[in-house]
Parts: C-alpha cells; structure tokens; sequence
C-alpha cells in the first residue's frame, strides 16, 4: 500500500494581510465618520424645527379654543419670558401661567424676525398680526442647511428647508 502525504495548507492571516485590512478599514472610518456625524446634526436640527412648529400649531388651536390670549416667547433658563434667546421656548397665557414649554435638544442658533415678540395669540382673529420666520441655524457645521418656519399672519407654520441661510450668516 502506497502512503500518501496528507499537505495541509494553514489557515489564517499574515501579519501583512492584518496591516492591509486595518489600514483600509481606519481610512474608511476616517471618511465616513464626519459624514455620519453631519447626518446627526442635520437630524437634530430637523427634528427641532419641526418640534417648534408644532409647538406654534398647538398654540394657534389653543388660542380658537379657549377665550384667553396666549404668547409663545424664548428663554434662556426655561422659566420666564426674557426673549435674549430661543433654545428654550415657553407657550404660557396672558396671565403668565405656563402652559408648555419646549427645549431645543441640538446645537443651533435660533433667530425671529417678526412683527412682535413674543408672539401673541389672541383668541379674536383680527388682532393677530403673526407673520415672521424662525431660522434654526446650525452652529458648527455650515454644510448643513438650515430650516426656516415661516409663520403667516393666521399664525400657520410651513417648514422650509433652506441651504446657505443668509440669516445665519455669522455677523462681523
């Protein structure tokens, strides 16, 4: 009977083959992570704006609802009106009693351009005179378009979705 050699190949990988591999994987990272972590941002910052305009929506149904005059103005510590900033924005009545109160979670500036802050929801429809635009502007990243909520005289929202803001423009 005639033996045969049984050659068996190893298996594995080579210490060159592992550099390969590594050095295409930390290239690939180190491309897509910023583009994954723009994609967040831009999530968030949707994600407020829509958050906001809700809040506007809510006010508007509110103020048909009931008989009393209702305002929408930005804080900065979340418990009273001051209107120097709008990461956190306050739904109270005319009396000063908070009804809601929303805190925009990314990192953005806000910015009003309107008729009045804060803004005010009468129940009476021919005082309200609401037309103005929020500009949600990202901070670190200008790539990123903003989002706009343009708020009509009737006090509807519309989201629009704006690249390169001139409102958000960095002031000299």
């Amino acid at each position: 009977m005639i033996e045969s050699c049984i050659v068996r190949r190893q298996t594995g990988m080579t210490l060159l083959g592992a550099v390969v591999t590594l050095t295409i994987l930390s290239i690939m990272l180190s491309v897509g992570l910023p583009q994954l972590n723009r994609q967040v941002q831009a999530r968030a910052l949707r994600l407020d704006a829509r958050a906001l305009a809700a809040l506007v929506r809510q006010a508007r149904s509110l103020s048909l609802e009931t008989p009393q005059t209702l305002m929408l103005c930005g804080s900065r510590d979340g418990k009273q009106c001051d209107d120097k900033g709008w990461q956190q924005v306050i739904l109270r009545l005319a009396d000063g009693s908070r009804l809601q109160h929303l805190r925009l979670q990314g990192d953005e500036h806000v910015v009003w351009r309107g008729v009045s802050t804060p803004l005010i929801f009468h129940h009476r429809w021919r005082h309200n005179f609401l037309n103005g635009t929020f500009s949600l502007c990202p901070i670190q990243d200008t790539d990123i378009a903003a989002w706009r909520i343009i708020i009509s005289r009737l006090g509807r929202p519309r989201l629009v979705r704006v690249p390169n803001d001139p409102r958000c423009a960095p002031t000299p």
